[in-house]
């Protein structure tokens, strides 16, 4: 199991390295947290004092030549440090590699050690350790909540790159459910990809597992849903309605294992259903209380091959016979992101404002989303005249990240979208 971005020796800036006992470099490598077990968190304080009176400087963290992270630190009568935070690949054997800190054209560097870790029995994990299928196939990986009652991360890598996940909703939710977290990733090119999980704890030894995915073409498919009761569309609502669901599924190139229902904005499992053999149908019933919100269904085989789909929304069914003339709407507008309170400190929160403008002849109440990832995070609406725009403001709990990310948020209406890339600041154990 390598290390993300390989093993460089040293960061060249401009053409030139300037090393720490450069002559006048303004940069000094203060501390690092060095040897961390593999999968913990990497500190590195630097600071940056050019003898030059008050100001700001930008340090950039390098881990074995790679660019990672970009922090501001004040110079001069008020010089202070600041701390970068690297989660580290789960590596099993013992591993040396140069960090550096630079600015302008000065690099510091300084040899780190990370110590492997044991490899995780594959009775904790699923789907089995080698894995092939073909493009365009979403699996979902697992590792098992091994200390529930403590404090346990559980932390991703995709192709040795860690995995920042800006609002994990629905995973939180299927660890307390289900007792494992999980991570779903599409492959879309062919090859061996790898896909890498640390179980890091206070109290017990870190642990790692690594599955190898090939694309090919005559890797395994997807499962396929071939018929829903009733048939797709419109629920009705209440709390006093109750509906049979039931998917009739199959599983082309190997066995089914389980369909997961979802009730989607609401964020909650509604059940689990088991299936087997190469064709079997799931039931499920439940109630019609959560109005607007969608039924999600996940089919996945034994080897977690992962389809998804919306068969239904509970709402109510008259609407659809409503004139077009009667029917609400949004009219036609644009939005855009005007502002943000990024960057901030992981575990803040972050808002988002975007201005709404009415374009159309009409008065309209325009439902707005925050998406991150694919999880819509907050919500909110604007009843705005036509020719007029309006300002409107949603936010969430950025997640509690060790190591600095930038990522992007969406604003999302029925007729229009504006993304922006923000950055989160990670914060040290």
């Amino acid at each position: 199991m390598g290390m993300a971005g390989g093993l460089g020796t040293s960061a060249v800036v401009g053409g030139e390295v300037r090393s720490a006992n450069a002559t006048g470099s303004p940069i000094t490598i203060l501390e690092t947290n060095d040897p961390v077990d593999a999968g913990d968190n990497l500190e590195v304080t630097a600071t940056y004092d050019p003898d030059t009176g008050l100001t700001r400087q930008d340090l950039e963290l390098l881990v074995a030549g790679e660019p990672l992270s970009t922090r501001s630190v004040s110079t001069g009568p008020s010089e202070d440090s600041v701390t970068f935070n690297h989660r580290t690949y789960p590596v099993q054997q013992d591993v040396e590699f140069e960090v550096a800190v630079q600015a302008d054209s000065y690099s510091v560097e300084q040899t780190v050690e990370v110590r492997g870790i044991s490899e995780l029995d594959e009775t904790h994990t699923r789907p089995a350790p080698d894995l092939a299928v073909q493009s365009e196939t979403t699996v979902m990986f697992e590792v098992e909540d091994r200390y529930p009652d403590e404090d346990c991360e559980i932390h991703w890598f995709v192709d040795g790159e860690y995995m920042f996940r800006g609002a994990p909703i629905w995973e939180s939710h299927y660890r307390a459910e289900e007792g494992a977290d999980y991570w779903l990733e599409t492959f879309e090119t062919e090859g061996t990809h790898s896909i890498a999980a640390a179980v890091v704890s206070d109290d017990h030894p870190n642990q790692a597992t690594q599955w190898d995915v090939s694309v090919t073409d005559d890797g395994a498919s997807l499962p396929i849903i071939d018929a829903t009761q009733p048939t797709s569309g419109t629920l009705e609502a209440g709390e006093d309605v109750t509906h049979q669901l039931a998917l009739d599924v199959s599983a082309p190139t190997g066995q089914l294992d389980r369909v997961i229902w979802w009730m989607h904005q609401a964020d909650t499992i509604h059940g689990i259903s088991s299936v087997s053999g190469e064709t079997d149908t799931a039931t499920l019933e439940t109630t019609g209380g959560c109005y607007t919100c969608d039924i999600e269904v996940w089919v996945l085989t034994e080897r977690n091959l992962l389809t998804r789909d919306i068969p239904w929304t509970i709402d109510d069914p008259r609407s659809d016979d409503q004139d077009e003339d009667t029917a609400p709407a949004d009219g036609e507008h644009t939005i855009s992101i005007v502002e943000t309170t990024a960057p901030v400190d992981a575990g803040a929160f972050l808002e988002v404002t975007a201005a709404v403008e009415n374009t159309g002849a009409e008065m309209a109440t325009i439902d707005v989303d925050l998406v991150v990832g694919d999880e819509i995070v907050d919500s909110g609406s604007v009843t705005i005249g036509p020719d007029e725009s309006e300002t409107t403001t949603l936010g969430y709990e950025t997640y509690p990240v060790e190591q600095d990310v930038e990522f992007p948020v969406r604003v999302e209406t029925a007729g229009s979208a504006d993304e922006q890339v923000v950055t989160v600041h990670g914060t040290s154990d």
